[in-house]
């Protein structure tokens, strides 16, 4: 066998191995966590969504949905009630869309005359709150990084 197919062969045994151990150590964790009442840590980055389990769905057109947290107590770690923002997915595809084209949106959603967005807002904060603790992955705290 040659030097680079060894190689090769040995860095693939080597990552799969590796896949493998880091999986066994999730569902240790995980088990772990479950066992003692911990939430799921989540690093929030400012400007990024997270998508939701495919039980949540959109009340206007049943696609996926996306979540924000804006807000939540440093302290705890508690995501605040007004700081969960929920979104559909297509409707974000479509702002994105509009905004490299340079033209406004064709249609949204209208989130403000929907009952149903009302109950979902009240299901994800529900979720989210249960669920998991809020971390923020900038390295600097908001204040400093507000320009006076």
């Amino acid at each position: 066998m040659t030097q680079p197919i060894f190689k090769t062969r040995l860095r693939r045994l080597i990552d799969r191995l590796a896949a493998e151990a880091l999986r066994e150590i999730d569902l240790a964790v995980y088990d772990a966590r479950k066992a003692l009442g911990l939430r799921h840590t989540i690093p929030i980055r400012s400007g990024y969504a997270y998508k939701l389990p495919e039980r949540f769905q959109c009340p206007e057109c049943g696609g996926r949905m996306l979540l924000e947290v804006d807000e939540w107590e440093c302290a705890t770690g508690m995501p605040t009630l007004g700081g969960i923002r929920v979104m559909c997915v297509a409707e974000e595809d479509e702002f994105l869309r509009a905004m490299y084209a340079e033209e406004d949106p064709k249609w949204q959603h209208q989130h403000w005359q929907d009952p149903g967005w009302m109950g979902l807002q009240h299901a994800v904060e529900r979720y989210v709150c249960r669920k998991f603790h809020i971390v923020s992955s900038d390295p600097t705290p908001w204040r400093s990084r507000v320009s006076a």
